[in-house]
């Protein structure tokens, strides 16, 4: 049975298997270059997500080492399949925060064609107070009372989909009121 990697040589190890510099590394797995040769010189511990990232990229003993940093972290031993199921989930959100990330970056117009595929993709429904405020939209055409429009469908929305909420957001430049303050003024 081969001897037991200590964390520091289970990074390296990992490293050097995929052929991968310091820098290259480093980007792979989300930090800059010189945490990663902290990393392998034992002057600092990956964190939780940092160390699911390397258990995909790992083989045994590789694999065994991170798995017990994990467990430490966590202070009870985690199963192989819990393991692999927490890191494919943390590259998961990454993938999808990066693309949300990208998707700021379109113009109005792609944006929404891109978050209504996403929508489309994951074949959940949909309030139907969006069809509503889709229709809208299209209504008012280039009306100047278009924003207006909006933001009271904005505040439909937090106030009829978010029950419990305490304050509604109001538009820059005004005073937040509470719910119950709404509530009085339509009595």
């Amino acid at each position: 049975m081969p001897p037991e990697l200590t964390l520091p040589e289970a990074v390296k190890s990992i490293r050097k298997m995929w052929h991968m510099t310091t820098t290259e590394f480093a980007r792979e797995i989300g930090v800059a270059q010189s945490v990663v040769s902290r990393y392998e010189t034992g002057t600092r511990s990956p964190s939780r997500k940092v160390l699911l990232k390397l258990i995909l990229k790992a083989r045994e003993p590789e694999r065994t080492t991170i798995r017990a940093a994990l467990s430490a972290l966590r202070g009870k031993p985690i199963p192989d399949d819990e393991t692999i199921r927490l890191a494919l989930q943390v590259v998961k959100d990454e993938v999808s925060l990066e693309r949300a990330a990208a998707n700021f970056e379109l113009p109005d117009r792609a944006r929404f064609a891109h978050l209504a595929g996403e929508i489309l993709a994951e074949r959940n429904e949909v309030d139907e107070s969006l069809n509503d405020i889709l229709w809208t939209w299209l209504m008012t055409g280039h009306s100047p009372d278009r924003s207006r429009y909006f933001r009271d469908a904005a505040r439909f929305l937090e106030i009829g989909l978010v029950p419990n909420t305490r304050e509604t957001r109001e538009a820059p430049g005004s005073e937040p009121q509470s719910t119950t303050e709404n509530q009085v003024r339509k009595d």
